[in-house]
C-alpha cells in the first residue's frame, strides 16, 4: 500500500532539510514523495536536491516545477494530480514527521478497512498551545460531522492520511487564491466522509514560528475567512439533519460567526477602518439571520447569540471589547 507524501516548497531554506530527513527516516518505506517548487526566492530547492542526493536515493521522488508562485493551495492541488499512491498525506515543508508516522496511520486502515481517512495527533513545538484530538478512535456516519462541528478533530490540512479514492470521488481540492484553505478542505472532508479513525499518538511535529515582520492581519485574511464561513454555512443548510446534529450545527454557526466578529473587532491593523469592520460584521450577521431552518435560538451558545442579535454595531463593538478583556483574565 503506497502512500504519496505531498510537500509544497516555498522559502523554507532553514527547515526543508529536516523536513525531508523526517520523511526518509520513516519506518514505512512504500512511499512516493512529491515536491512542488512554488518559485521561492531562497535556496530551498537547492537544499532539497542536495538532501535527496545524499539521503533519498532509495525513494520514488517527483519534483514539480510551478511556472510562477501560485500559493500553498495550488501546490497541494498539483501534488494530488501527480499522486499514484493509494493514500495521500500533506506535509508542510517547515514541519516534520515522527519516525513511525505513516506506519502508524496505515495500521488504522488495516484495523478499519472502510475508513476514508485517519487523523493523526499534532505535537506543537515552540508554543504552549496544544492542538487537541478529542474524538473517539473510530467514527461512523453522523459522528464524523458532529465531532467536527464540536472541534473534536483538527481542521489542519496536514497530518491526515487520506484514501486517494475519497479525494478524487468527492473532488476535494484546496481553494486557490484564498487564505484559510484548511478551513474549507477539512469541512469538505467532514461533510463527505462516512467513516474515519483518529490516532491519539503524536505523528506530526508542528513548529510554531511567530511572524517577525508584523502581527497585523490583512483585510484579505478576514474577507477570505468570511467567504469560507458563508460557503460552509450554505452547505450545512443542504444536508439531512437529525435533532442532535441540528443542535451541533446551530452551535457551530453561532461560534464561527461570533469568533469571526470578535477577531475582527480586536484587530489593530490601522488599514482596516471601523467602517470596513462594520461592513464585514453586517455581512456575516445577515447570513445568520437568513438561516431559519436551523432555529438558531435553540443553540447552547445563548450569550453569543444574544450579543450577535444586537441591532447596533457600535454596541456590539463595545460589548465584545469588554468580553475580550474578561476572557483574558
Amino acid at each position: 500500500m503506497k502512500a504519496s507524501i505531498i510537500i509544497p516548497i516555498y522559502n523554507v531554506e532553514s527547515y526543508i532539510k529536516n523536513c525531508l530527513l523526517s520523511v526518509f527516516n520513516q519506518t514505512y518505506k512504500e512511499l512516493e514523495i512529491i515536491l512542488i517548487d512554488d518559485c521561492g526566492t531562497d535556496r530551498s530547492i537547492d537544499i532539497a536536491k542536495e538532501t535527496i542526493s545524499l539521503y533519498g536515493k532509495d525513494f520514488s521522488i517527483k519534483l514539480i516545477q510551478h511556472p510562477y508562485n501560485k500559493g500553498l493551495s495550488a501546490a497541494r492541488n498539483s501534488g494530488v494530480k501527480e499522486a499514484t499512491g493509494e493514500y495521500i498525506f500533506f506535509l508542510d515543508s517547515d514541519d516534520e514527521l515522527t519516525p513511525n508516522c505513516i506506519e502508524l496511520l496505515i495500521s488504522f486502515f488495516i484495523k478499519y478497512p472502510h475508513i476514508d481517512f485517519v487523523v493523526g495527533k499534532i505535537k506543537t513545538i515552540g508554543h504552549p498551545h496544544e492542538i487537541k484530538l478529542m474524538s473517539n478512535e473510530h467514527l461512523k456516519g453522523e459522528e464524523v460531522l458532529s465531532d467536527y462541528l464540536q472541534y473534536k478533530w483538527n481542521l489542519a490540512g496536514c497530518n491526515k492520511l487520506i484514501r486517494t479514492k475519497f479525494i478524487t470521488e468527492h473532488k476535494i481540492r484546496f481553494l486557490e487564491g484564498r487564505l484559510h484553505e484548511d478551513n474549507d478542505s477539512s469541512f469538505q472532508m467532514a461533510i463527505h466522509a462516512q467513516e474515519i479513525a483518529c490516532c491519539n499518538t503524536p505523528t506530526y511535529l508542528y513548529y510554531y514560528r511567530p511572524n517577525s515582520i508584523t502581527s497585523y492581519k490583512k483585510l484579505k485574511n478576514f474577507e477570505d475567512l468570511l467567504y469560507i464561513i458563508c460557503k460552509n454555512i450554505e452547505q450545512l443548510q443542504k444536508i439531512k439533519k437529525t435533532s442532535s446534529l441540528q443542535l451541533y450545527i446551530a452551535d457551530y454557526i453561532i461560534h464561527e460567526i461570533f469568533e469571526f466578529t470578535l477577531s475582527l473587532i480586536k484587530e489593530k491593523n490601522p488599514a482596516i477602518s471601523f467602517t470596513k469592520k462594520k461592513e464585514l460584521v453586517s455581512k456575516i450577521i445577515s447570513v445568520k439571520e437568513r438561516i431559519t431552518p436551523f432555529n438558531l435560538y435553540i443553540t447552547s451558545n445563548r450569550l453569543k447569540n444574544t450579543i450577535l442579535r444586537i441591532p447596533n454595531f457600535t454596541a456590539i463593538f463595545i460589548i465584545l471589547k469588554i468580553y475580550s478583556k474578561l476572557r483574558r483574565l
